[in-house]
């Protein structure tokens, strides 16, 4: 039987639900939006953003414009439907796991929030909002992005070094569209290196698994020795080629293996958070993708510090990326193995939207050494579906800084819609360890 849409004004009253919060017409907080965050008028934003990013601005090495929200920035009418009728179907394990109330078990598939309202006195609303937040991410569908990574330091200007990178995501849970999955899996993802020459063809491939007894399953290939090898999933707080990006940061800010943390609800707030310019005015341009099913995106050149004459500039300062004042939960996320590099990670995570773009991390004696900001981009595709996590679209940027160390990896993905794509068809064949062999020669 076809299940009915909810009505239109039913999904908003939905939407405020799941926000916590409803968020009224009010003057917003911080720089005025067209003003701009920098070293004279910090002090507005002392309570919106980290520590650790708003000290950039105060010393004048950041700079950033300030705007508001004029395209409808939310989750697509569909999945809010689902989320609502998702209430009271589902439960934390002791794992960590998201499984079925009835069963224990994990769900076979699912689409939408599975905690369509959060109480911020649940002893386990920490989890809920986590495996939230993993939902709407997972709404987006399998994904492409091409992106080159800078490696920038606060003594220079000029990028040291730099690398082409192709990402591939099959997402099996909470895709809109279901795809066969005996094997459970949660994702799977594919990382190519395309530049420079001499490393072209080093690649690497992850399997996740909804089982939280398994282990992600983790290969490498490597042109110069032209074997597949099996590697550790436990090192993922080492940076990706040497940068200060990890794997686990992902391209969503926090995109670890759920029950490898623990998590504790810290607050909620408004905090600042960055915004590619187009996604704003609703001008991110959608291009039918060759597989009939998504969309390519087109990403134009984004301009970080390292390309301004401003010798005060840090080199990955994000300069287009637009402020705006979120309502956020600030989750503490704990790794449960001792010889993770980082011993607290510190996610705010929108509370309407579930996405997430300031990270801070923290040592195992509580000392800040790194942070992640990216931008976000969203729209509306021509077929009416709302993206709140683009993969690329935009000018919005992301960086991964080693605050001790005064370093930096810059992402800028690729400009054409065919190297970035949401909501493609993925081949579980283009997943397998002997594709890395194909793809390396």
């Amino acid at each position: 039987m076809k299940k009915r849409a909810l009505p239109f004004a039913l999904v908003l009253a939905v939407a405020a639900a799941l926000s916590g919060t409803a968020r009224a017409d009010a003057p917003q907080p911080g720089v005025p939006p067209g003003g701009t965050l920098d070293e004279k008028t910090w002090k507005q934003a002392e309570n919106l953003f980290p520590e650790e990013i708003l000290a950039h601005y105060r010393d004048g090495k950041f700079t950033s414009p300030v705007g508001k929200i004029v395209a409808p920035y939310q989750l697509d009418q569909s999945f809010l439907a689902a989320s609502e009728a998702n209430a009271g179907k589902f439960a934390i394990s002791p794992e960590g796991s998201l499984v079925e109330a009835a069963t224990g078990k994990p769900p076979e598939y699912s689409f939408g929030l599975p905690f369509p309202k959060i109480d911020p006195n649940d002893p386990q609303a920490a989890e809920k909002i986590l495996w939230n937040y993993e939902y709407a991410y997972w709404s987006n569908g399998s994904n492409k992005i091409t992106s080159r990574l800078l490696w920038l330091n606060g003594a220079g200007k000029s990028p040291e070094r730099s690398v082409v990178l192709q990402s591939l995501a099959m997402v099996y849970e909470g895709n809109r569209h279901k795809v066969d999955n005996p094997q459970q899996f949660s994702r799977l993802d594919r990382n190519l290196l395309l530049e420079p020459a001499d490393a072209n063809g080093t690649a690497s491939l992850g399997w996740r698994y909804k089982d939280p007894e398994k282990r992600d399953q983790l290969w490498a290939y490597v042109p110069a020795l032209r074997r597949v090898r099996a590697t550790s999933p436990s090192n993922r707080s080492d940076g990706v080629f040497g940068s200060e990006m990890t794997q686990d940061d992902g391209f969503n800010g926090f995109d670890a293996k759920p029950e490898d943390f623990t998590y504790k609800l810290v607050g909620q707030k408004d905090q600042y958070m960055s915004f590619a310019p187009e996604a704003l005015e609703g001008k991110v341009p959608f291009t039918q993708y060759p597989d009939g099913q998504g969309w390519g995106v087109t990403s134009p050149e984004f301009v970080y510090g390292y390309k301004l004459p401003d010798p005060k500039l840090l080199g990955w300062a994000p300069v287009q990326s637009v402020l705006v004042p979120r309502p956020v939960w600030l989750l503490e996320a704990t790794p449960k193995d001792r010889y993770y590099l980082y011993g607290k990670i510190l996610i705010a995570i929108d509370r309407e939207t579930y996405k997430v773009s300031n990270v801070v991390k923290y040592d195992w004696k509580g000392q800040p050494v790194g942070v992640f900001n990216r931008g976000i981009s969203y729209g509306k595709a021509p077929d009416g579906y709302r993206f709140v996590n683009l993969t690329g679209g935009g000018q919005g940027g992301a960086y991964a800084e080693n605050t001790k160390l005064e370093r930096a990896t810059a992402a800028e993905v690729m400009p054409r819609p065919v190297d970035n794509a949401i909501d493609i068809k993925l081949a579980f064949d283009d997943f397998q360890p002997d594709r890395l062999v194909q793809l390396g020669r």
